[in-house]
C-alpha cells in the first residue's frame, strides 16, 4: 500500500498525463464554419463573441439573450443578428451555450426538439461552457441527434468575479484549458471545429472524463469560491474604512467574494454531493489546524503542503 510519502498526486487525467496543446493552426474553411451562434451573451458569451469578431471579418455571429442584451451586443458589433436557440440549428455550423447550467440545458432541449423535426439534416456542433459537465453530458447523450449534429459538454477554465457583457475580455480564455467530454465520439470535421474554436479563444482543448472533471473542479474551483464567499462574509462586521486597510492577503482571498450567487447556484445544485463531501473533509482539516494551534503544536507540515500547491501555479 502506498504511504503518504510516496503517493502520486491526484490527476484529472485518466492516464495521469497532461494533454498537449494543439499546435497546427486550423482555418475557418477547414473547420467548415461560416456562422456561429451564441446562446447567452454575458461575460462568457460576450468574451467569446469578441474573440470571434476579431478572428475573421467574414464570420457571421448570431446571438440569443434578453432583448436589451441583444440590442447592446448588436450596438457593440459583437453579433450580427439574433436568433432563438432552435432557429440556430439551421443557420449555424457551431452553437455555443454560454448561459448558466440550467438555462444551457433548456437551450439544448429546444435545439434537440428542432433537430428531431428536421427534414434536411443540419451540420452543427453544439457545445456548452458550464462549470459542471456530468448533468448536461448525460442529457445530451440521452438525446437522439441527426447524423451530422453532435453535442459535447465543455468548460473553459476561465471567468471573472463580475458578470455581464460590459465586463467581457478578449483575452479571458488566453492560455487556459477548455475541457471537453472525452466520451463523445466526434467526426474529424467536428474535432476541427473545436480546434478552430479554442484556437480563436487562445485556449487549448483538453478531453477528459466528465465525472472526473466535476470531482476535480470541486476542489480547484467550487470550494475556493465558497471559501472566498465565507471569508468575505466573515469580515463583514467591520466598517468599510477598516476593511479598506487590509493588505494583499485579504484582497487576494476575497476577490471571488464579488461573484454573484446567480453565477453559482446551478453549480452548487448540480454538484452538491461532491461539494458537501469535500466541505466535510475541509472542515476536518480546519479542526486539525485549530487543535494544533490550541495545543501549541507546529503547523510546519500544513505550510509545506500549501507551498507545494502554490509552486504549481506560480
Amino acid at each position: 500500500m502506498a504511504t503518504k510519502q510516496n503517493m502520486k498526486p491526484t490527476s484529472l487525467f485518466t492516464d495521469g498525463t497532461r494533454r498537449q496543446k494543439t499546435k497546427r493552426k486550423v482555418s475557418l474553411r477547414e473547420a467548415k464554419i461560416r456562422t456561429v451562434g451564441i446562446c447567452g451573451v454575458g461575460l462568457i458569451g460576450g468574451s467569446i463573441a469578441e474573440c470571434l469578431r476579431k478572428s475573421s471579418r467574414s464570420l457571421k455571429i448570431v446571438g440569443y439573450d434578453k432583448s436589451n442584451i441583444v440590442a447592446l451586443a448588436k450596438k457593440q458589433k459583437l453579433i450580427d443578428s439574433s436568433l432563438k436557440p432552435a432557429e440556430m440549428l439551421d443557420a449555424c455550423d457551431l452553437i455555443v451555450l454560454s448561459a448558466n447550467p440550467a438555462t444551457n440545458q433548456t437551450f439544448l432541449k429546444q435545439i434537440n426538439k428542432q433537430d428531431r423535426k428536421q427534414v434536411t439534416g443540419a451540420r452543427t456542433l453544439i457545445l456548452d461552457t458550464g462549470s459542471t459537465q456530468s448533468e448536461i453530458a448525460s442529457l445530451g447523450q440521452a438525446m437522439s441527434w441527426s447524423a451530422d449534429v453532435a453535442f459535447i459538454a465543455g468548460h473553459p477554465m476561465a471567468g471573472r468575479e463580475v458578470q455581464g457583457i460590459n465586463n467581457r475580455l478578449a483575452d479571458l480564455f488566453a492560455g487556459h484549458p477548455f475541457f471537453f467530454d472525452e466520451s463523445v465520439k466526434l467526426s474529424a470535421t467536428q474535432k476541427l471545429k473545436i480546434d478552430w474554436f479554442t484556437q480563436v479563444l487562445g485556449a487549448f482543448p483538453l478531453y477528459v472524463n466528465n465525472l472526473r472533471h466535476d470531482t476535480v473542479m470541486t476542489d480547484i474551483s467550487h470550494i475556493p469560491q465558497l471559501l472566498s464567499t465565507v471569508i468575505s462574509g466573515f469580515v463583514n462586521h467591520y466598517d468599510k474604512q477598516t476593511i479598506h486597510l487590509a493588505g494583499t492577503g485579504l484582497k487576494s482571498m476575497i476577490r471571488l467574494g464579488g461573484s454573484p450567487y446567480s453565477n453559482w447556484s446551478d453549480v452548487f445544485s448540480d454538484n452538491r454531493t461532491q461539494i458537501c463531501e469535500r466541505l466535510d473533509s475541509l472542515i476536518d482539516e480546519l479542526k486539525t489546524v485549530r487543535n494544533k494551534i490550541d495545543a501549541g503544536e507546529s503547523l510546519t507540515k500544513s505550510f509545506q503542503k500549501a507551498k507545494r500547491s502554490y509552486s504549481c501555479l506560480w
